[in-house]
């Protein structure tokens, strides 16, 4: 399994591209699964299930439609990307586990910074409660060949007004909040070493 890092905030459509290209070849054992950290620039994205009505107002940032499932989500710097491509086929595991493998992933994250996420039942993604229950974390994922694409989006400090121009996931009774707003200084580079440190045995 290959870890990459990239610094620089990298191209929606190029990561989408280059996720379809490596799905492929890890599906038929070109090269060895790869698990992707990196940012985007402000960006919109949706996916099959998103309704017009989820846009909010118009935005001077980019939006995209993209392969993922899911609804309305917001990208930018200080949120922490990380795109799985890994054989979940060849482990045997099911969508639905894998996407709570992902969660349970974040949890254990969090919880060594200090925050204590958790996991709504029939709503995807990690949760904390400081006040409001708010989301720190989405999850979208496509498989290609029993391999997966897309992943996690971790809120460490970006900037969260963007998410008022949409209905975050679909989702209208909770806000979305990040490391920052709860009071964590982290970096991102500084959150990958709790993330890799806590990557699940699959």
């Amino acid at each position: 399994m290959r870890w990459l890092y990239t610094k620089h905030p990298t191209d929606y459509k190029y990561s989408t591209d280059f996720m379809d290209k490596m799905a492929r070849a890890i599906s038929s054992d070109q090269y060895d699964e790869l698990l992707w950290f990196l940012e985007h620039p402000h960006i919109l994205t949706y996916g099959a299930l998103a309704k017009p009505s989820e846009l909010l107002e118009s935005t001077n940032i980019p939006v995209y439609k993209t392969n993922r499932g899911g609804k309305y989500t917001y990208h930018g710097p200080g949120q922490r990307i990380i795109y799985t491509m890994l054989n979940i086929s060849k482990r045997r595991i099911c969508v639905k586990e894998y996407v709570k493998i992902l969660e349970l992933w974040c949890i254990d994250a969090l919880k060594e910074v200090g925050v204590q996420g958790f996991i709504i039942p029939d709503k995807v993604g990690v949760w904390v409660e400081s006040g409001p229950i708010q989301k720190i974390a989405a999850i979208g994922i496509r498989i290609i060949n029993g391999v997966t694409t897309h992943g996690i989006a971790i809120n460490i400090n970006p900037e969260l007004a963007f998410f008022k121009k949409i209905i975050p996931c679909g989702i209208y009774e909770h806000g979305v909040t990040s490391l920052k707003n709860l009071g964590v200084d982290i970096d991102l580079d500084d959150f990958d070493a709790v993330l890799t440190k806590h990557f699940p045995n699959l």
